[in-house]
């Protein structure tokens, strides 16, 4: 991996969330590694509130004040089903939960062949790594409450 941190880009234009310490935080960007996320921090008031699922070594970025507390979403998780606290938000403002994410295909493909409640929701193309993260969410919408 070339790249300490990176801005988070999808190739549909979807918005990450996460639900972190009582409140929903848009996820802007990526760090790789301690080097990326002091940059961050020092530079744009980013921190850390999650690690992106099944990649431990990748934190996940969000404005230091940020959050909101309002926005309740529904968690979709069940014993035999699991999810993330993850979201992604659509274009029309809609919310699916996260199930995984990974860095190929392969993996992602195995994930699709056991979830039947699951599909492909959006993929990064982030410049300078050598892989892109493939998010797997619900087929089924997360109510929004407020």
């Amino acid at each position: 991996m070339s790249v300490n941190a990176a801005k988070l880009v999808t190739e549909n234009g979807y918005q990450l969330f996460v639900r972190s310490m009582g409140k929903l935080h848009h996820v802007t960007y990526l760090a790789f590694n301690e080097e990326g996320h002091d940059k961050l921090f020092k530079t744009r008031d980013l921190i850390c509130v999650a690690h992106l699922p099944n990649s431990a070594n990748v934190q996940v970025l969000t404005a230091q004040y940020g959050g909101d507390r309002k926005i309740q979403l529904k968690n979709r998780s069940t014993q035999d089903k699991p999810f993330s606290d993850f979201y992604m938000r659509t274009y029309d403002g809609k919310y699916f939960q996260i199930a995984g994410v990974f860095n190929s295909v392969k993996a992602t493909n195995e994930m699709l062949s056991v979830r039947d409640d699951t599909g492909p929701i959006d993929s990064t193309t982030i410049k300078g790594i050598t892989e892109q993260y493939h998010f797997v969410a619900s087929m089924v919408e997360s109510k929004v409450t407020t």
